[in-house]
């Protein structure tokens, strides 16, 4: 339940990279479950099959802002006055009218209080103004929060890629890109 008035702002490429580091950096990027996802992958099909954990897992995502590879070009931002309650970092794909989620995270602080709904309403909304079709996000069968967040807001699994972090730094075995989307 949202207890503070939230109010949504938007940030455009090129963005002051000192700028964005001083806001975005200091928001806590971790969670903490008790439940995750094992991915089961067959010929033609795959399954998510919900585990719960003797030990919760904590997994804290690091922001790496001065990548050139920066494929958001947008950040909304949930502020309540000075205070970042949350953000999300998307960009707009004009060949298949997609909006693509690479970033969202809402302070520990605000969590579970509706700020995650109102950035997506506010995406939505956007997506509707520019002729969107869908919204695309890519989280891991790690993130069970992230999962039933997305899902609670209307997302649904669209698919999942067992090699995606394959490679990457602080590589898991056990983690599965998982794929979502929503229409606008």
């Amino acid at each position: 339940m949202q207890t503070t008035k939230i109010e949504i702002s938007e940030l455009k490429a090129p963005f002051d990279l000192d700028q964005l580091r001083d806001m975005l950096l200091p928001l806590d990027t971790s969670f903490t479950t008790d439940m995750v996802y094992e991915v089961e992958s067959q010929t033609n099909a795959f399954k998510l099959v919900l585990r719960v954990l003797e030990v919760p897992l904590t997994k804290k995502y690091e922001l790496d802002l001065d990548s050139s590879e920066k494929e958001w070009d947008r950040i909304l931002l949930a502020k309540s006055g000075n205070d970042l309650c949350g953000y999300l970092a998307y960009s707009y794909k004009n060949w298949n009218r997609r909006l693509c989620v690479w970033h969202f995270y809402v302070a520990r602080e605000h969590r579970k209080k509706g700020v995650g709904t109102i950035l997506v309403d506010h995406l939505k909304k956007t997506g509707q103004i520019i002729g969107a079709k869908n919204i695309w996000v890519e989280t891991n069968n790690l993130n069970y929060p992230a999962i039933q967040m997305y899902q609670k807001l209307g997302f649904n699994l669209c698919g999942v890629d067992m090699s995606l972090y394959s490679g990457t730094e602080g590589e898991s075995s056990e983690e599965v890109a998982v794929f979502l989307s929503s229409s606008v």
